[in-house]
């Protein structure tokens, strides 16, 4: 596998809340990396409550502190559908209750395999994962807005408290 700064994730490039990822820009690592794999779902491992999960978009490697969860069966199961119901509090709270640390906690792995998801069918399964996806799209968009407009806001009170340039 060929690494690059757009294809390495690593809990700093992770965004909290589940918000995904951004690019790395530190020079890439000489030790062994974490492949994964298109659909794998990426938790961070260190500091749980920062909620720290990526659905992957694109195949790549990792830091050796985030954990690579891949759904075995993708015939039967959607691995977005679980990667949706891993974004709920519940998930994060789940991994909270058992960690090891204090400043820095981190999650023990045989717990976290512990969190039960719901078994439905798998047509149920892709009807969740798009409305979801649908959402996901729709607050993405409505936060890029925002940002955009939080910008004028800056503009027009410069223009307004220190006259035109």
């Amino acid at each position: 596998m060929s690494l690059s700064p757009d294809t390495y994730v690593t809990t700093d490039t992770m965004l909290q809340k589940c918000a995904g990822i951004r690019e790395y820009t530190q020079p890439l690592p000489d030790t062994n990396v974490t492949a994964f794999q298109e659909g794998d779902i990426l938790l961070s491992n260190i500091r749980p409550y920062l909620q720290k999960l990526w659905f992957a978009t694109f195949s790549g490697g990792c830091s050796n502190d985030v954990l690579v969860l891949r759904v075995k069966d993708r015939k039967g199961h959607d691995p977005a559908f679980y990667a949706s119901c891993l974004k709920r509090q519940a998930f994060f709270d789940h991994i909270m209750r058992d960690v090891s640390g204090v400043k820095m906690p981190r999650g023990k792995k045989t717990h976290i395999m512990n969190y039960r998801v719901p078994n439905v069918d798998l047509r149920r399964q892709k009807e969740t994962a798009a409305k979801v996806e649908a959402i996901e799209k729709r607050i993405l968009e409505a936060n890029e807005k925002l940002e955009a407009l939080s910008g004028k806001t800056a503009e027009i009170l410069d223009r307004f408290l220190h006259g035109p340039a």
